[in-house]
C-alpha cells in the first residue's frame, strides 16, 4: 500500500472476517479461554481457591491478542508506523506477561486433569525445554528479535511485503514475550527462575534498549517503508519509548511487590504455621503454588 493509502471499510470487513491466520487465531483464544475457565470451574469457582484476577488477567491477554490480529488494528497497521508500534508493544509487552500472570500452567496443575501433571512434570525435566527456557539466552532472544522486527530496514521491508512472514512474526512475539515475561511476572509458575533481585536486574537493563530503538525510530530521515510517512516513523519511535516504558514501568513494580510479599510470607510462616493471623495476606498475583 502506498503511504496515507486509506482502507475502506470492506477491507476492514474482509481482514476481521476472514483469512486462515485470523481464523485460526480466533479460534485458539475462544478455544484457550473455554478451556481455561473449565480448569477453574474444576479448581473451585472464582469466588472459592482460584482468585477471580488470575482469570481477569488471562481472558484479558487472550482478548488483547485477538484484537491485535483479528481487529482493525492488524488493518490498519498497514497504513499507520505508530499503530503498527502499538500492535507490538501489546503482542510482546503486554499480552504474554497477563497470560502468565494468569498462571494457566499452575491451573492445568491443580485442575486435577488426568496425566496433567505428570505431562508438566516430564516436560519440566526436559533439557532442550530447560535450555531454551534459560534466563539468559531468553533476555538476549527478546532483545535481538525487537530490534529485528523495528530496526532492521531489510527484513522489516521483507516481513511487510510477505503475509506469511508478518504471520510468523506475529506468532514469535507473543512466544518470546511469553518465555521472556513468564519468568519474570509469573512468581511459583515454574520451578525454576531467576530470583528476585536478578528479575529486577533484567527488567531494568531491558529499559535502556527499549528507549534505544524507540529513538532510532524517532530520528530517521527516512520513512521506515515506503508505506508509511516520515512523520509518522518519527510518530511511531515517540510511541514506542512512552509505551514500551510505560509497560516495563507497570511489570516492574509488579515484580517488586511480588519480591516484598515473598519476604513477608517467608518473615511470617512461623506464626501462620502456629495459627497466629497475620495483619494481610499477599495479592493473587504473588501467591504461591501450594497457596493456589
Amino acid at each position: 500500500m502506498a503511504a496515507g493509502q486509506r482502507i475502506g471499510a470492506r477491507d476492514l470487513l474482509t481482514h476481521v472476517a476472514g483469512g486462515p491466520f485470523v481464523l485460526v487465531v480466533g479460534i485458539l483464544t475462544v478455544s484457550a479461554v473455554i478451556g481455561y475457565l473449565a480448569a477453574v470451574r474444576r479448581v473451585g469457582a472464582p469466588a472459592g481457591r482460584w482468585p477471580l484476577g488470575r482469570t481477569a488477567a488471562f481472558v484479558a491477554g487472550a482478548f488483547g491478542a485477538w484484537v491485535s490480529v483479528g481487529s482493525g488494528v492488524a488493518v490498519y497497521s498497514m497504513t499507520s508506523l505508530t499503530l503498527h508500534i502499538v500492535r507490538h508493544v501489546i503482542l510482546m509487552m503486554t499480552v504474554p506477561a497477563l497470560i502468565s500472570l494468569g498462571r494457566p500452567v499452575t491451573l492445568l496443575r491443580a485442575s486435577g486433569i488426568p496425566g496433567a501433571a505428570r505431562l508438566l512434570d516430564t516436560a519440566s525435566r526436559s533439557r532442550v525445554l530447560g535450555a531454551a527456557t534459560h534466563p539468559v539466552p531468553v533476555w538476549f532472544i527478546y532483545l535481538a528479535s525487537m530490534y529485528l522486527m523495528l530496526a532492521d530496514r531489510p527484513f522489516f521491508a521483507y516481513m511487510m511485503a510477505h503475509p506469511m512472514v508478518q504471520d510468523s512474526g506475529t506468532v514469535s512475539m507473543v512466544v518470546i514475550g511469553l518465555l521472556y515475561w513468564g519468568m519474570l511476572v509469573a512468581s511459583g509458575e515454574t520451578r525454576r527462575g531467576p530470583s528476585y533481585p536478578a528479575r529486577v536486574i533484567s527488567i531494568l537493563a531491558n529499559m535502556p534498549f527499549e528507549v534505544l530503538a524507540g529513538i532510532w525510530l524517532r530520528y530517521q530521515m527516512r520513512p521506515m517503508d515506503p508505506m508509511y510517512t516520515l512523520g509518522d516513523t518519527r510518530a511511531a519511535g515517540e510511541a514506542f519509548i512512552v509505551g514500551a516504558t510505560l509497560i516495563s514501568t507497570v511489570w516492574l513494580v509488579a515484580v517488586v511487590v511480588q519480591w516484598l510479599a515473598a519476604a513477608w510470607r517467608e518473615e511470617n510462616a512461623g506464626p501462620k504455621a502456629t495459627g497466629d493471623s497475620p495483619g494481610w495476606t499477599v495479592p493473587w498475583w504473588v501467591e504461591s503454588v501450594s497457596e493456589a
